[in-house]
């Protein structure tokens, strides 16, 4: 309903702008703007479908796009206008200066659009779109205003100089609309803030014009709408219409003819011998200087060397250079997925997708990489309060959990040792154990910061379904009554509330990790205080 009201505001802004045309058509109007929106959301959905899965930076759509349009609106202008063009109408009918403009400001609108490409849905781009059609009839309505008489406007150009009311009600429903409709999993408030400034800045670019003022021929030459000459404008319609659409169909192409998966390897390093243990990192865009010190730091543990550990890195982070990353890491595989339900979501996605390979007996090998290795050692980008002392006892086979991270002792109704209250840790317990609730009054102990090694055989022990059962909830959308029920103060002070990227429920998973692979006995935090090698729990 709500993106509904917003193209329904342009549309009555639209028929409100058009309609003192006496020879305008108006249903031609209409249908060329509906379906020119139409294709303009097609070609982003194909486009961020391709994007997403060839992992290629944002910036690159404007280059297929400009691309396209050239090609395309070179070979409609080869055909249907080549044989009236001359150099005289185009000294007599066009400012360079003023095209020159124009152009520099659609490269900063879609620059500006570009920036939010990575952040939202491909339908709230469209949305941004409609955004940017109303600033700039408000923008330039309102230069024009200042620049020249709007009667010399409306005489030079006989168009509309002046917005009318219905063109006030029709965008204003529409911004209101924009600003009332929520995407999921994103703060759209404040990429419509971002967009609007942006745009605003390319607008009052145009301030310099001012020694135009009083000349009504300036406004003839010039609309930047539709970057051409108003007399030019069926023709814009027709080549708007057809360049949206070779872009759709050149993006749908590009799209389709990618596989797509759970997650894609972009980098890999073949040159390593068999190895029985896997570090892998949750990597957002962290300092890569101080991964490769971390990393160096694991792999110099001898117990950790001797299994010739392979470095797997799933890459959260939009602005992170592949190569520099697989330089300073030596990582083994790198791979590029969703910025979703934090560490948590990443790890158990690894899991799940080498869960089967080994229960049907996949090795690992030329043929069998996607498989859990004897051991894997997670953590995070950047990873804190690290307890290696752990590690250096070994792992010897039958060694099933070890924490690395900080832990303590705390009851499963809570509050816990600050005073938090964890409800959705016993809806963990249940998904492990059956379906029963933990007794009341009974403790557990909790980890911290997702930094920990689990063996194959503990990660096994738990049905496949059981992991699936957190991932799904850690891609529940906004909506979910899991974002909403189990809020608690200090999260909603913090983080203002529970999203895709950052889900309470990912929080709840962090302290848990223990609890998953049966190691969070309220004995443990006591052990582990009094010894590093005795802190760690046997295989089932």
């Amino acid at each position: 309903m709500k993106v509904c009201l917003v193209f329904a505001g342009v549309g009555a802004a639209v028929v409100g702008g058009d309609s003192k045309e006496e020879d305008t058509t108006l249903p031609w109007i209409v249908g060329v703007y509906v379906g020119t929106v139409s294709l303009n959301t097609a070609r982003l959905s194909f486009l961020q479908r391709y994007l997403k899965d060839s992992k290629r930076d944002p910036l690159v759509s404007l280059l297929y796009l400009a691309l396209v349009s050239v090609l395309v609106n070179s070979c409609a202008f080869a055909i249907f206008e080549s044989s009236r063009f001359s150099w005289e109408l185009v000294n007599r009918a066009v400012d360079f200066s003023a095209i020159g403009l124009s152009c520099t400001f659609a490269v900063m609108v879609n620059i500006s659009a570009v920036f939010v490409i990575t952040q939202t849905c491909s339908l709230s781009l469209s949305l941004f779109g409609t955004l940017k059609w109303i600033i700039i009839t408000i923008g330039f309505a309102s230069i024009f205003s200042v620049l020249t008489k709007a009667e010399e406007i409306d005489s030079a150009t006989n168009t509309i100089a002046k917005i009318g009311p219905l063109q006030v009600f029709g965008y204003g429903v529409a911004l209101i609309s924009l600003f009332w409709y929520k995407e999921p999993a994103v703060r759209v408030h404040k990429l419509v803030f971002t967009f609007v400034a942006l745009n605003l800045v390319c607008v009052f670019l145009l301030i310099p014009m001012k020694q135009v003022q009083g000349n009504p021929v300036f406004a003839e030459r010039i609309l930047i709408v539709n970057d051409v000459a108003p007399k030019y404008e069926e023709l814009v319609y027709k080549y708007t219409v057809t360049s949206e659409l070779a872009n759709g169909v050149v993006f749908s192409f590009l799209s389709v003819s990618r596989k797509t998966g759970p997650s894609k390897k972009v980098m890999e390093n073949t040159n390593q011998n068999k190895s029985t243990l896997d570090i892998v990192v949750a990597y957002y865009q962290e300092d890569i200087r101080n991964l490769h010190v971390n990393l160096k730091n694991f792999i110099s543990i001898p117990a950790l060397q001797a299994r010739n550990p392979r470095v797997i890195i799933y890459v959260k982070g939009t602005r992170v250079n592949l190569k520099t990353l697989q330089k300073e890491t030596n990582a083994s595989e790198i791979r590029v997925v969703s910025n979703i339900g934090r560490e948590g979501h990443t790890y158990l996605r690894h899991i799940y997708e080498r869960y089967d390979n080994d229960k049907n007996g996949g090795g690992r090998g030329s043929s069998g990489e996607d498989v859990l290795a004897d051991y894997t050692l997670f953590f995070q980008g950047s990873p804190d309060r690290l307890v290696t002392g752990r590690l250096h006892a070994g792992l010897n086979d039958g060694v099933g959990f070890v924490n690395v991270g900080e832990m303590m002792r705390n009851p499963y109704y809570g509050p816990d040792h600050q005073g938090f209250h964890w409800p959705l840790v016993k809806e963990i317990y249940k998904t492990f154990h059956n379906g029963e609730y933990p007794a009341n009054g009974t403790f557990l102990t909790h980890t911290y910061l997702g930094q920990f090694v689990v063996s194959k055989k503990q990660i096994l022990k738990n049905s496949k379904e059981t992991y699936k059962v957190l991932i799904d909830k850690l891609e529940a959308g906004v909506n979910d009554e899991i974002h909403k029920d189990t809020m608690f103060s200090w999260f909603q002070q913090q983080y203002k509330k529970s999203t895709a990227s950052n889900p309470v429920f990912g929080h709840s998973v962090e302290r848990a990790w223990g609890l998953i692979f049966g190691c969070a006995g309220a004995e443990l935090h006591e052990i582990c205080m009094k010894s590093d090698s005795a802190c760690r729990c046997m295989e089932d």
